[in-house]
């Protein structure tokens, strides 16, 4: 499926399907290429694209839980940070109705939130899991998940990431400090586009947390500190 779709996108897929066949590693059919101008509008197109990407995350979250010797949790949540997953994908969506986006973005953040706590992997990845998990969620059409709701499931991601991380020297504190700071910059910037979700007692919160754990990376505190000022 993974090659018919690269010809149907007509990308030149000799050099992907040779790194694919070269490393043996089952994560690389997490992604398809991301289109160049113009992107494909066909509505069956895309409906196969964002079908496929799902169920690659579904597969591959199940070779994670067995314990696969090819997927790790660790070569699992990398791959899913690439270009050309689901999550990227998003945005060429726009043809596809909102039920279809929203059964394949739900679906994807309750796989992906259940597999955490049925793999064992590093605080860091599972973090990360989590957070692509959230950032499907958030892409969902409005009113798919109260913005209180979402808030509070960002803030407890961020809460355990530490908790289970402890104890950590001044390097490894700074290292999380970062990664968080830089995870919740990102979803802070996907959620203007919804005026519901930058407003409200939770939101608040979750900006104080970010501040807290951006006072120990001065670049990521600057960015707090302009996006606090313009709201």
């Amino acid at each position: 499926m993974h090659v018919r779709l690269l010809a149907l996108l007509a990308v030149p897929s000799r050099a992907y399907v040779h790194s694919y066949s070269t490393q043996r590693s089952p994560v690389l059919l997490l992604s398809l290429p991301l289109p160049t101008t113009p992107p494909p509008t066909d509505t069956i197109l895309l409906t196969l694209i964002s079908t496929y990407l799902m169920h690659a995350i579904i597969i591959l979250t199940n070779n994670v839980i067995r314990s696969s010797p090819s997927t790790n949790p660790d070569l699992f949540s990398a791959a899913l940070l690439d270009s050309g997953t689901l999550l990227t994908w998003v945005p060429y969506f726009i043809s596809l109705s909102d039920r279809h986006k929203d059964t394949i973005l739900t679906r994807t953040y309750t796989v992906l939130t259940k597999s955490c706590h049925s793999f064992s992997a590093s605080s860091r990845t599972t973090f990360l899991i989590r957070m692509y998990a959230l950032k499907c969620l958030l892409c969902a059409s409005t009113g798919t998940v109260e913005p209180t709701a979402f808030w509070d499931q960002v803030q407890k991601s961020c809460t355990t990431y530490v908790k289970t991380s402890s104890p950590m020297s001044d390097a490894e504190e700074m290292s999380a400090a970062k990664l968080i700071s830089e995870c919740l910059g990102e979803i802070v910037h996907m959620a203007q586009s919804k005026t519901t979700f930058v407003e409200g007692k939770s939101f608040i919160l979750l900006c104080e947390t970010w501040m807290s754990f951006a006072k120990r990376v001065r670049p990521a505190l600057l960015k707090v500190q302009c996006y606090v000022l313009t709201y």
